[in-house]
Order: structure tokens, then sequence, then C-alpha cells
């Protein structure tokens, strides 16, 4: 019998225990654009996001973005 792999991350997300926020989301929070989002990324100031395996943004953790909202809204 094959066993299918636990993705450990997958549940974490789905019983909301970690709210991932994608880019066009974060750019909405902000009121920037996605492109705006780009730039923050590549200038490091915004957290790092979570990548998938190919490299590709797939988001930021919502706590990561709620404490740094709180830090620069000082």
């Amino acid at each position: 019998m094959e066993r299918k792999h636990f993705d450990y991350t997958r549940h974490m997300t789905k019983h909301g225990q970690i709210t991932i926020i994608k880019k066009k989301q974060l750019a909405k929070m902000l009121g920037v654009s996605p492109s705006t989002i780009y730039r923050m990324n590549k200038s490091q100031s915004l957290p790092k996001p979570l990548y998938c395996p190919s490299g590709y943004i797939k988001g930021w953790l919502s706590t990561a973005i709620d404490n740094w909202v709180t830090e620069n809204s000082r």
C-alpha cells in the first residue's frame, strides 16, 4: 500500500493556524501596486517571503506582515 506524504504546511494553513498572504493581497493591504511589492521585496524592505521549490514567491506569513506594519507605523 502506497503511503501519501504528509504536507505539514498545507495542514497548518488549512486549519487557520497560519495564514499566507499572496502578493496581490499584500499590495491591496498596503495600498500599492504589485510592482511596488516586487520592488520593496527586491530592496529587502519587506519581510522575507516564502518561496516554492521552483523559486517563485508563494507569499508572506501574515504574522510577519502584521509585525512589519506595526514596526513601520511608529
